[in-house]
């Protein structure tokens, strides 16, 4: 058979109904070869590391990150926005509690936060408006109860005409409560962050105590009852380009330190030294994935692809150089 020939004849068989079925097996088959091959030489360190650095360049890593930022964050922000039935049904109602008794336990917050958080001007500006709304509150009842306990001749004089008349009652009045607010104002700038440091130390003292852990508790409850809609609706489309350029930023940092080389370089020695004498099978199930794979589905979503590839320019005359060499050796052994 002239080489030519025998070429379409191989692509003919390769992507026919023929070639079809014998994929699913043949996918099958190599899956297992390499499942059960050793993990060392399926994934060899030095060229795992090869690979990973030369991914790791700013052109490289940049167009993998953006992708991500650019096509999936809106589509999924096009999906929550709609999105208006509770995160919770997701979740089946043991995982929730699961979730909150998480969210309950110890060791969450750090202190180093919540001392951060309390040293905030708009935390200490917060704290002040409200002590002042209290206190004020507060002051306006201090000229009655002086009233009340003045000695009985002077707490008659005061109440004769009231604030209301000008007597002396409400001159009186007047006058303390003009003092005490002077001295609120002066209290609140020393007694603010005297307060806020009081707060500090009482929430790091307290922060695994049973109320505190069954806040946290409430909250994850909370975000697990609130629809996606609600947890995306900060997200808007300038956020979400705002995201898309750090995301970028980023990528372009890490791919730039000097740091990455030495970081790729453990990962790699670490995975090594996990799974160094093991079969990939064996790494697999050591990772929890000990189910057989979807050989047929595998088959489905492959084959169009290597049908494609069996028809490509490159692949085409690669067929074509094989067969001509085939022809060339039965010639010679003809």
């Amino acid at each position: 058979m002239e080489p030519e020939a025998l070429k379409i004849w191989l692509v003919d068989r390769l992507t026919g109904p023929r070639g079809r079925a014998d994929w699913t097996e043949l996918v099958r088959a190599g899956t297992d070869a390499l499942l059960d091959a050793p993990f060392d030489e399926v994934v060899p360190e030095d060229a795992v590391k090869e690979v990973v650095r030369a991914w790791f360049t700013p052109e490289r890593l940049t167009e993998v990150v953006r992708p991500g930022a650019r096509l999936i964050l809106p589509l999924v922000l096009a999906e929550t926005r709609e999105d208006r039935s509770p995160l919770e049904r997701w979740i089946p109602p043991p995982t929730r509690e699961r979730i909150a008794r998480l969210a309950a336990r110890g060791g969450w917050i750090a202190p180093e936060w919540i001392t951060a958080v309390f040293a905030e001007k708009a935390m200490e500006e917060l704290v002040a408006d409200t002590l002042y709304g209290a206190l004020r509150d507060f002051s306006t009842l201090v000229p009655r109860i002086v009233q009340s306990v003045m000695p009985s001749p002077l707490g008659k004089l005061a109440k004769l005409g009231g604030k209301a008349t000008g007597g002396v009652g409400g001159r009186v009045f007047d006058e303390v409560e003009r003092r005490l607010e002077g001295e609120i104002k002066r209290f609140l700038e020393k007694g603010t962050r005297r307060a806020l440091d009081g707060a500090t130390r009482f929430s790091i003292e307290h922060i695994d105590d049973p109320p505190a852990s069954e806040a946290r508790a409430e909250l994850a409850r909370f975000a697990m009852a609130q629809p996606p809609a609600f947890h995306t609706k900060a997200l808007t489309d300038e956020v979400a380009r705002e995201l898309d350029a750090i995301a970028i930023e980023i990528a372009d940092a890490v791919a730039r330190s000097e740091e990455t080389g030495a970081i790729i370089d453990r990962t790699a020695a670490r995975v090594r030294e996990r799974f160094s004498g093991k079969t990939v099978r064996e790494a697999l199930a050591e990772s929890g994935i000990e189910e057989a794979p979807p050989y047929g589905a595998w088959a489905d979503v492959t084959w169009p692809v290597v049908a494609r590839l069996l028809g490509a320019p490159g692949i085409d005359a690669w067929l074509t150089s094989l067969c001509e060499e085939l022809s060339g050796i039965s010639g010679a052994t003809g």
